[in-house]
């Protein structure tokens, strides 16, 4: 799937769905699941580390790399598939007082989205 623009290199959109069944055309901007917006490159690497069960040993075998080129390609398919990001920096004991504080009622549920999203 093209998710760049070949022009300006842009993201892309999808905004017609059809039904070949019944004929029903859906449309909008829909935006595709983070996993349909990987590159080809990085989309092969996932297909090899998921062959290799993720021993990097045999991805560096399979396609005849080094590791540090794995490393940079898991690096790389983290970063398109959006994994690991906004994660939050907020302690585990945070969080509980944070959930406490809005069971009790003492915050609203939008003053801790901002407190666990700090």
């Amino acid at each position: 799937m093209i998710n760049k623009c070949p022009i300006c290199g842009e993201n892309l959109f999808v905004t017609a769905l059809h039904c070949e069944g019944c004929g029903t055309s859906l449309t909008g901007r829909f935006v595709p699941d983070t996993g349909c917006a990987v590159s080809a490159d990085i989309m092969e690497f996932i297909k090899v580390f998921i062959y290799a069960e993720g021993n990097i040993k045999q991805v560096e075998r399979l396609m005849n790399c080094s590791y540090p080129k794995v490393k940079n390609l898991l690096k790389q398919a983290k970063e398109e598939l959006r994994v690991g990001q906004g994660s939050s920096r907020v302690s585990p004991e945070e969080k509980t007082a944070v959930l406490e504080q809005l069971d009790k009622g003492k915050i609203t549920f939008e003053e801790a989205m901002k407190k666990l999203e700090e």
